[in-house]
C-alpha cells in the first residue's frame, strides 16, 4: 500500500524486500532490493541486504560484489567486512576471509561471531592454535556461544585431542540439549578415543 501511495520511495522497496528475506523469498527480495538501489544508490545497507539474499542463494560472487560496493560507501561498518568474510569463506578463500574478518574486529572488537568464524577459517586453513584462541576469545565474550565450542571440539579432532574435544561438545550440548551437530560430532571423537586407546594398549 505504501508502494503505491509513493512508488519512488526506495526505503518501502527495501522494507518489502526485507520481509520477502525474512519469508526465504529470496529472488522476491532481489527484485526488491533492485527497485531500492535504482531510486537511491547511495545507500549502503541495500547493497548489504541484497548481498545477503545473494549469499542465502549461493551465489556468493554475486554478493562479494554487492558487499564490495557497501564497503565503498561506508568503509567503517564491520558487519559488511564480516559478511564478505563469511562469502569468501564459502568459496573456500579463507586467506581472503581472515582479511575481512580481521576489519571486522578491528572496528568491533565485542562481536562474538567474528572470531567465532575467524576461528574456523584459521581452523580450515591448519592454523589451529589461532582457530583455538579465536574460539576463547568468542566464548569470552559470550559465555553461552554453542558454535565456538562446538568448533572448537572439531579443532581439537583434528589435533588428535580427543578428550578435549568431548569436553567442548559436552560444553555445547549442555546448553543446547538439541544440538545435533556437537551430538554427532561427540560420538564420533568417543569412538576415536576409543580406537586411540585399543591400539596404544
Amino acid at each position: 500500500r505504501a508502494i503505491e501511495l509513493d512508488p519512488n520511495n526506495a526505503f518501502y522497496f527495501n522494507s518489502r524486500g526485507d520481509i520477502y528475506y525474512y519469508e526465504k523469498s529470496y529472488e522476491k527480495a532481489i527484485d526488491d532490493y533492485d527497485k531500492a538501489i535504482k531510486l537511491d544508490s547511495s545507500n549502503a545497507s541495500y547493497y548489504d541486504n541484497r548481498g545477503l539474499a545473494y549469499d542465502n542463494l549461493g551465489e556468493y560472487n554475486k554478493a562479494i560484489n554487492d558487499y564490495d560496493r557497501a564497503i565503498k560507501l561506508d568503509p567503517n561498518y564491520a558487519f559488511y567486512y564480516y559478511n564478505r568474510g563469511f562469502a569468501y569463506s564459502k568459496l573456500k578463500k579463507y586467506k581472503e576471509a581472515i582479511e575481512d574478518y580481521n576489519k571486522a574486529i578491528e572496528l568491533d572488537s565485542n562481536n562474538a561471531s567474528y572470531f567465532n568464524s575467524r576461528g574456523v577459517a584459521y581452523n580450515n586453513l591448519g592454523e589451529y592454535s589461532k582457530a583455538i584462541d579465536d574460539y576463547d576469545k568468542a566464548i569470552k565474550l559470550n559465555p553461552n556461544y554453542t558454535f565456538a565450542y562446538n568448533n572448537k571440539g572439531i579443532t581439537f579432532d583434528n589435533l588428535g585431542e580427543f578428550e578435549e574435544a568431548i569436553t567442548n561438545y559436552n560444553k555445547a550440548i549442555e546448553l543446547d540439549p538439541s544440538y545435533k551437530s556437537a551430538i554427532e560430532n561427540r560420538n564420533f571423537s568417543l569412538k576415536e578415543l576409543e580406537n586411540f586407546r585399543k591400539n596404544n594398549q
